[in-house]
């Protein structure tokens, strides 16, 4: 079971067949431009490559200060 990164947890589970349940902690959504979203308990790998990360550079800014 995948822990802390949903995008990531996501996608290695997608790639196992005894793959279940990967943790989800939507806090982790600020970080993200485009980030992974659980609708009704349930999420979707992507369909693009990679995991999907794209950090918002206002959150880093304000971090850096």
């Amino acid at each position: 079971t995948p822990h802390v990164y949903p995008d990531l947890g996501v996608q290695l589970i997608a790639g196992f067949s005894s793959g279940l349940m990967a943790e989800y902690l939507p806090w982790w959504s600020r970080l993200f431009k485009n980030p992974i979203e659980a609708h009704n308990g349930f999420v979707s790998a992507r369909q693009t490559p990679g995991i999907g990360w794209e950090f918002r550079d206002e959150f880093f800014a304000k971090s850096a200060t």
